[in-house]
């Protein structure tokens, strides 16, 4: 029983953290030759999205990238996430796969929308997720652009409250999120985070005391300054995951490897279509 909560715990935190960085994917221009040679259509995207969900590609969408995660060699999620002409997320939407019926593959509706200030930094992110009450962020910036505070609003009522210590390069070393339940203070986590020489992330240490999945991460990275290898290790759990990813020659991400204590346990592949 305690492993298979594990993996339940696992399989939540992956979704969400996969859904929550989709929009800092690197984003440069696709050659014709790719377009043509991993995307889904249009009208594949519209087929799979009907009675069921409340989908709709934004007016202002230039492409989409489609998300396909399998979990022991079946399909399990399926999201797209839009983009604008200046490369912004505007919209994200998650669904399970139509044929789940794994326990292991915990997966739910989930919708992301997005508004940019002018300067092309998001000032609010509303979330919608399946038997949940809507979020709402808004974010406030340093003048260099970097988050500073950001809260989360639910029913109209404070949920969460970051506050973040920048370092003298603007860098976030440390994020304290104050969790609020029934206007009272709920609990407190917290992120501290260290930097290579370039500003990129090497460590991340996620510390919580009412969380059982306290856990440090290591990043590194290629030579154009993707995200090659993601390690997380498990503070209270013989755990350590390692996530792999992979890019094609325009530095878009295409393929996302997970591995379980060594042993691989999903898999994603990123698609794209382009409408202009």
């Amino acid at each position: 029983m305690r492993s298979k909560n594990i993996r339940i715990i696992i399989l939540i935190a992956s979704i969400c953290a996969a859904i929550m960085t989709a929009c800092d994917s690197k984003k440069s221009s696709e050659t014709s030759s790719n377009k043509d040679s991993k995307t889904a259509s249009v009208s594949d995207i519209t087929e799979i999205n009907t009675e069921d969900s409340n989908f709709e590609i934004p007016e202002n969408a230039v492409y989409c990238q489609t998300k396909l995660e399998y979990i022991q060699d079946k399909l399990s999620t399926i999201s797209y996430t839009f983009y604008d002409e200046h490369d912004n997320c505007i919209y994200l939407y998650s669904q399970p796969a139509e044929d789940l019926e794994d326990e292991w593959q915990t997966t739910y509706d989930c919708s992301y929308s997005y508004k940019y200030n002018d300067d092309g930094t998001i000032s609010e992110m509303s979330m919608v997720m399946q038997d949940s009450s809507p979020l709402l962020y808004q974010f406030e910036y340093s003048d260099d652009k970097k988050v500073q505070n950001e809260t989360a609003y639910r029913n109209d009522e404070i949920w969460s409250i970051t506050i973040s210590e920048l370092d003298e390069y603007s860098n976030p070393v440390r994020n304290e999120i104050s969790y609020v339940q029934n206007e009272k203070l709920n609990t407190v986590t917290t992120y501290e985070y260290e930097y290579d020489s370039e500003g990129r992330i090497l460590v991340e240490k996620y510390i919580s005391d009412k969380d059982i999945s306290n856990n440090t991460k290591y990043y590194t990275y290629d030579t154009n300054g993707n995200i090659a290898n993601l390690e997380t290790q498990y503070d209270n759990m013989d755990l350590t995951l390692l996530t792999k990813y992979t890019y094609n020659s325009d530095n878009r991400l295409i393929n996302q490897e997970e591995f379980t204590n060594g042993e691989e346990s999903s898999y994603i592949e990123y698609k794209y279509e382009f409408y202009n």
